[in-house]
């Protein structure tokens, strides 16, 4: 099992194990001491975008109800989606038994709940590490393309800009879609390109009219002085994603 930091504004470091979705996460650190009611925890609209510890020590016992309603009204979950950022546990356990579990041999749901998207402002950092160009207008495509970051079939894909080739593209992770779209704009840019939407005019980015949407979008946000992708970036990933971007080729965006 991978370890796993947790780092404090204060400088403080707790380190423990991973056992969920991995990535780099970002939020308000939050706690609830419920001794039952993980599945309500994980998907309560409250705390969307935080960092949620259980202060109870043992996590996931009677396992994830199935998503069963009453009056259109879910009987075991206060949403749809997890809301959280990431989950802190004392002792987590998938091995659990309860009537109102799904089948223990049924990883699908329980995997779907471990797996948390990212923020707009997350995402937006990653643009400015990428060192991609022009990266307010290329979150205004993130924007317009998952509808705020709320769109399933885009979301549950880890695709971030609408990349397809016969069908919609799967990633293995969101920064994987930010650096395909990297690999692609390095194709499309020249270097005196200096109006990035003639740039997605020209490559004929997304249907008729996508560039009078995109430029309806608020995004005030700009990089931080200094943000580059420098000695994070995996060069290694960056060239196994540029072949598999030749093989496409004119079926994408």
């Amino acid at each position: 099992m991978k370890k796993a930091k947790l780092i404090l504004e204060d400088g403080k470091e707790f380190i423990g194990n991973s056992f969920g979705y991995e990535t780099s996460v970002s939020g308000e650190v939050v706690f609830n001491t419920s001794m039952t009611g993980y599945p309500e925890n994980l998907t309560d609209p409250s705390y969307r975008g935080q960092i949620l510890v259980l202060t109870y020590p043992l996590i996931g016992n009677y396992g994830v109800p199935g998503k069963k309603s009453t009056n259109e009204i879910l009987d075991y979950f206060e949403s749809d989606s997890v809301q959280i950022t990431s989950l802190i546990a004392c002792h987590a356990t998938f091995a659990f038994h309860a009537t109102t579990s799904r089948n223990q041999n049924d990883k699908g749901h329980m995997m779907k709940l471990r797996q948390t998207y990212p923020s707009l402002g997350e995402v937006f950092d990653r643009i400015c590490r990428a060192d991609i160009k022009f990266p307010e207008i290329v979150m205004k495509q993130v924007i317009l393309e998952t509808g705020w970051l709320k769109s399933k079939h885009l979301m549950s894909r880890n695709n971030l800009f609408g990349f397809r080739s016969k069908n919609y593209m799967r990633f293995n992770n969101w920064e994987d879609s930010v650096a395909h779209y990297k690999s692609w704009q390095l194709k499309k840019l020249s270097d005196n390109d200096n109006d990035y939407y003639n740039v997605l005019v020209r490559a004929r980015y997304g249907a008729p009219g996508y560039v009078t949407h995109l430029k309806k979008i608020k995004w005030s946000q700009t990089c931080p002085l200094g943000t580059s992708w420098s000695s994070h970036y995996d060069q290694h990933q960056q060239d196994s994603i540029e072949t598999a971007l030749d093989t496409i080729g004119t079926e994408e965006n």
